[in-house]
């Protein structure tokens, strides 16, 4: 069973929130400025995972091979306003706890990070485990979208959301 986590919130008044805390935090004198849950940019009216192959049980100390289909819809922002998105999947197999971004950058966690690379949304990856019987994979998207517009000081503006996934999986003696 997959246990799905959407880091994103819904209300209208978060929205507005979100919003005018953005335009505050432009007269900030940094060159960067990153805003995370952008509910009204990202389409949350569709799933954000459109689909996600991988087994169930693995071999141990094996490649095994999987793929994960990220929606990249937008809501209310368009194509011609995006200078550049980059859609990245982290894939980490040591832990059987569910992580976010802030997990793995801010502790020791062994990891590997695959891009879509030909940008339909469509991320093959592959990993191993190295652990035998009741092991877990954590997948996190992150989607980082940064706007040709800059703020009223000339910042540029990156809008992110992660994703967060958690599968169990059986990993196996390969003399099974």
């Amino acid at each position: 069973m997959i246990q799905y986590k959407n880091n994103m919130k819904n209300s209208n008044f978060f929205n507005l929130f979100l919003s005018a805390l953005l335009i505050m935090s432009m007269a900030c004198t940094e060159n960067t400025k990153t805003k995370s849950d952008t509910t009204d940019l990202f389409n949350v009216s569709k799933p954000d995972i459109l689909s996600f192959h991988f087994k169930d049980t693995v071999i141990h100390d094996k490649d095994v091979r999987g793929t994960i289909q990220y929606n990249l819809n937008l809501k209310n922002i368009t194509i011609s306003e995006i200078s550049e998105r980059f859609v990245f999947l982290h894939v980490i197999t040591d832990n059987k706890d569910s992580l976010r971004l802030k997990d793995i950058n801010s502790e020791s966690i062994k990891y590997h990070s695959f891009v879509d690379t030909i940008g339909n949304g469509t991320i093959n990856f592959k990993t191993k485990f190295n652990k035998l019987g009741s092991n877990a994979i954590n997948l996190i998207i992150e989607d980082k979208i940064i706007l040709k517009n800059k703020d009223s000081l000339g910042n540029t503006i990156i809008l992110a959301k992660e994703l967060n996934l958690y599968k169990n999986i059986y990993v196996e003696d390969n003399n099974e």
